[in-house]
């Protein structure tokens, strides 16, 4: 099967054509993607701004594919930061109801997330990110940080938090109801020096060993990784998202 690259999506939902001049020498690779690069291929020579911050990201070559010289800059980087890349268009993800609605109900793939929480400028993230083919194992970028989820283990741990903060609630004679499994989840992890993401709540815990019959469902929360932790976070809050279907945004 022939592999994917971000880059090329990217450039299919923006309705972008490759750019560059067909490549002359030995095969090589794209600085940013990584895609073989052939005689013929479209390609320009590597030129990065002054504000390029992405050294240790580059594969070593001196050229870029059609693809990332057609999106690499900052007018389309600023459209794919917060987003579901799809091959006909692009869908928001800068709420946490739109991040609600595509863990729930994916599109189909191929497809590929990235999410830049830093709303004054256009990282170079989405040729970093790896395509989706199968929409049960998710790769995320965020924050220039890659995660595996578990659409599955995500979707469980949602009955099993409902489940448990219903037996708290019923059982455990507290007059304030726990909102949440966990302290806390945050959307962005990487940016809390020291986070208590993804830990569970005491008392909830303290509640739980005195019924063992809810220990296996707090285990299934103990084995979450971080990034379905943060796939979790839209849901488990104060006021829990609605899963609403942003726009199909196509072209620039």
């Amino acid at each position: 099967m022939t592999a994917m690259y971000t880059s090329e999506l990217a450039a299919r939902a923006l309705q972008l054509q490759p750019q560059g001049a067909p490549y002359e020498g030995d095969d090589c690779v794209c600085a940013m993607c990584q895609r073989p690069i052939h005689a013929g291929n479209l390609c320009e020579k590597k030129e990065l701004g002054r504000s390029f911050m992405d050294f240790g990201h580059l594969a070593h070559s001196d050229y870029l594919c059609g693809y990332c010289a057609a999106t690499s800059n900052q007018t389309c980087m600023r459209e794919l930061q917060r987003s579901v890349i799809c091959q006909d268009g692009i869908y928001n993800l800068n709420t946490d109801d739109a991040r609600a609605w595509f863990w729930l109900t994916p599109p189909k793939p191929p497809f590929a997330v990235v999410i830049n929480h830093n709303t004054m400028g256009a990282f170079h993230y989405y040729w970093r990110t790896p395509v989706t083919l199968d929409a049960s194992l998710v790769s995320m970028n965020v924050d220039g940080t890659v995660y595996r989820v578990r659409r599955a283990a995500v979707l469980e741990a949602i009955e099993v938090a409902n489940k448990l903060l219903l037996a708290y609630k019923t059982n455990a004679g507290k007059k304030k109801e726990l909102k949440s499994p966990f302290v806390m989840l945050a959307r962005n992890p990487g940016n809390k020096a020291a986070s208590s993401h993804g830990q569970i709540n005491a008392d909830l815990r303290a509640f739980v060993r005195s019924h063992p019959e809810l220990e296996p469902d707090i285990a299934k929360l103990d084995t979450l990784g971080t990034g379905e932790l943060i796939a979790l976070s839209p849901f488990l809050k104060q006021k829990p998202a609605t899963p609403v279907q942003p726009v199909l945004t196509k072209g620039l």
